[in-house]
């Protein structure tokens, strides 16, 4: 026995229900007289059309050429990264207002000497993309640093190039 896989491409959605039908007439011609047309539809797991964007995250065959993953898992990681990006977002807010609570001499001093409001918050906006881009630099050496370990857990081959694709960037 070798379970082999069969790539077709369709047009449309009534030449796969074509090819259903006639992969069904050949089954029930082969196991003519060993089943029953409904056995065969009943236990028919063999020979059967998937669409090939379900194949990594939504197929669960017998025999497939690798191990598939789940989309629990896609749902699960990305809540998960969501929530923590929530919170950093939180954190940073708030820590960037309680640091410019305290600088509100500073702000009063610069009024008095003549600066305008949007020097002001310009002044203040220059600042946090600044952290932003610093906390940016940061993180991409740490991501490069801890490549090699993820790739090992993962059981995959992401390198540094692939990593910062304009794809997996988004």
């Amino acid at each position: 026995w070798s379970a082999t896989s069969v790539y077709c491409l369709f047009d449309n959605e009534q030449q796969v229900e074509k090819a259903k039908a006639k992969l069904l007439d050949f089954l029930v011609s082969f196991f003519d007289g060993l089943a029953t047309r409904e056995e065969i539809i009943a236990e028919n797991s063999f020979l059967e059309l998937e669409p090939i964007t379900d194949i990594h995250l939504h197929s669960d065959k017998e025999k497939e050429l690798e191990e598939n993953s789940d989309m629990s898992f896609i749902y699960i990681f990305g809540s998960l990264g969501i929530f923590i990006l929530l919170i950093v977002i939180i954190n940073f807010g708030n820590l960037y207002v309680a640091q410019t609570l305290n600088r509100l001499k500073e702000i009063g001093l610069r009024k008095v000497m003549g600066a305008q409001r949007e020097q002001l918050i310009g002044q203040f906006l220059s600042e946090a993309f600044f952290l932003v881009f610093i906390s940016a630099l940061i993180a991409i050496g740490i991501a490069y640093a801890i490549l090699p370990y993820y790739n090992n857990l993962a059981g995959i081959g992401i390198s540094v190039a692939e990593l910062f694709s304009s794809k997996l960037l988004m």
